[in-house]
């Protein structure tokens, strides 16, 4: 009877994806709240649309960003590492678009699902080089349409100013005005697919207060805006009725120490930016056309696993000459329990420290190891009386050693 019941499911499965073999995307990420903020992962903070989300899609206990918000965009655009030791304190670019034209962009998932007849919107921030125009940035990634906020110092305070394909408009919120356009476009079918991707402004911008010089907005709250924001857009997905046959993906720019839970500043954790907690995101993922949704996993994800995802979902393209560095998580979405399906280690960067983990150990290339399960804020060396730490250590060192090798690109003299 199991037997049975298992085949019409993955019938079933088979069936829903030739049904939506070009579904749309959104990838939806959030800034300046903490993880552990975020009630689906274990607080009390009151967040019912990440709860709806989950209900209706897979929790991933377990994933990656990068430190900085540039090379997370790079990593999840491009599906590849990033191959440049950047400092973790930039504030600096996506996929560069170099002014001399010595090189060629990265192709992007963007780009390539443009070629396949989707239309590509890009909203919210945008990382740029500092010297490619923004407008040029986004085409040359591969977007068709904008609205991001404009980067420059006058939306410190005052009034902001936002750019709608091409055209400034001041607005005095613009968390609430991005939002409230990405409301419209999803209100309304389109004649062809889309790929939405959506570095979510502060709904209320984190500002310093005059007096204290503290920061005017809780976590707590921000968490609040940010489900509330998360709220609209599912709801403006139900009522054109496109929850089905969208790929609705949650997660965050980057890693934060939590609020609550962090350990005091001397620690490991406050002054090395190459740790478990400087990249580790929420991720949930809600896909009804291949998962029933409700379920929660510890298998493993990375930034770059989203283009190679998106990739197989939307188009089977096959790149040729175009090697990605992420796994597809599919299976994982399916149910599948075979581990060779699936990653068994993640990678991130700070500046020019490595740094890689499986399910239970983290190893940087400045040779700090340490068990998160024991020990997640890692203050203390892994104990010399765990008989199969060492091994594993061996492991992942000599994975490191080669992404090392891989990634590293030596100085030109």
């Amino acid at each position: 009877m199991r037997l049975f019941l298992t085949t019409v499911f993955l019938l079933f499965i088979s069936e829903s994806l030739e049904a939506h073999s070009h579904p749309n995307v959104i990838l939806v990420l959030s800034s300046d709240v903490p993880r552990d903020e975020l009630g689906s992962y274990g607080t009390d903070t009151q967040t019912p649309n990440l709860a709806r989300l989950q209900k209706q899609g897979t929790r991933y206990q377990i994933a990656w960003a990068m430190p900085t918000f540039h090379l997370s965009q790079r990593a999840l655009l491009s599906g590849k590492y990033p191959t440049t030791g950047n400092s973790p304190t930039e504030a600096s670019t996506s996929i560069l678009v170099e002014p001399e034209k010595t090189r060629s962009p990265d192709i992007t998932v963007a780009t390539i699902l443009r070629k396949t007849g989707y239309l590509t919107l890009a909203a919210g921030k945008w990382a740029t080089d500092g010297l490619t125009p923004v407008q040029e940035s986004l085409i040359a990634n591969g977007f068709d349409q904008h609205c991001i906020l404009e980067s420059s110092l006058r939306n410190q305070k005052g009034p902001q100013t936002i750019v709608v394909n091409g055209r400034e408009r001041s607005v005095e919120n613009a968390g609430k005005a991005i939002n409230a356009f990405l409301i419209d476009f999803l209100s309304t079918p389109l004649d062809k697919p889309f790929f939405l991707y959506y570095p979510m402004l502060s709904p209320r911008p984190v500002t310093l207060d005059d007096e204290t010089h503290q920061q005017s907005t809780s976590p707590i709250s921000r968490a609040g805006d940010v489900d509330q924001f998360l709220g609209d857009l599912l709801d403006s997905l139900e009522e054109s009725g496109q929850t089905e046959n969208t790929l609705l993906v949650f997660t965050s720019i980057h890693g934060l120490a939590t609020k609550t839970t962090s350990p005091p500043a001397k620690d490991l954790t406050d002054r090395n930016p190459a740790t478990n907690s400087k990249v580790l995101v929420p991720f949930i993922v809600q896909a009804p056309f291949l998962s029933e949704g409700g379920h929660v996993t510890r298998d493993l994800i990375d930034f770059t696993d989203l283009a190679p995802t998106i990739l197989e979902l939307t188009s089977n393209t096959k790149l040729d000459n175009h090697q990605l560095d992420g796994r597809t998580f599919v299976p994982s979405l399916k149910g599948v329990e075979d581990p060779f399906e699936k990653r068994n280690w993640i990678y991130a960067r700070a500046g020019n420290v490595h740094m890689i983990r499986d399910w239970q150990h983290f190893l940087d290339s400045d040779g700090n190891f340490h068990d998160l399960i024991k020990d997640p804020f890692q203050r203390e060396s892994v104990s010399p009386l765990d008989k199969q730490a060492p091994g594993r250590k061996q492991r992942l060192e000599l994975i490191l050693q080669r992404l090392e090798s891989k990634l590293t690109i030596p100085n030109s003299k």
